[in-house]
């Protein structure tokens, strides 16, 4: 055998039990059952409407799945694992959950319309924060608490 030549390491010796090692475990997630049979009942909607026949979760294993990756934002990888799901269609799930969830919400302009006939003194606009290379016109959209440039994403 070659002797080593970083400290004891080769990078030809590969041990035979590498790979992914997960232990599972129970958690608690601090929802209530309104909002697992609210998603729930959005996702098997959905479904009927696609006619789709077979999925590897049924629609509550799959709103807990996504409702798990949104509140406790862990990996794919390892929210499928917990599910025994892949990281793709894990993916997939909380995609198309997402999708069905935000065709729900208002459209901007329509919140702010109802936000002023309630005479409300301001609003709060939870939106997505996209990284740009600079902006022109005295940086009005400079973020500091994220200290980055930014352009507001909004959908009217």
């Amino acid at each position: 055998m070659a002797k080593p030549l970083v400290a004891g390491l080769s990078t030809k010796i590969v041990p035979q039990d590498q790979g992914l090692h997960m232990l599972f475990y129970r958690a608690a997630l601090p929802l209530s059952h309104q909002t697992l049979t609210f998603v729930s009942g959005l996702i098997r909607t959905h479904r009927k409407q696609l006619g789709s026949v077979w999925r590897k979760l049924n629609s509550g294993q799959q709103a807990l799945a996504v409702l798990v990756y949104l509140r406790k934002g862990e990996p794919f990888a390892e929210v499928g694992a917990g599910f025994d799901i892949s990281t793709t269609t894990c993916w997939r799930y909380v995609n198309e959950t997402v999708e069905l969830l935000a065709a729900r919400a208002p459209k901007l302009r329509a919140a702010l319309r109802k936000a002023k006939r309630d005479g409300l003194a301001y609003v709060i606009i939870d939106g997505t924060l996209i990284p740009i290379d600079r902006v022109s016109a005295n940086r009005p959209f400079y973020s500091g608490c994220d200290d980055l440039c930014v352009l507001p994403r909004a959908t009217a």
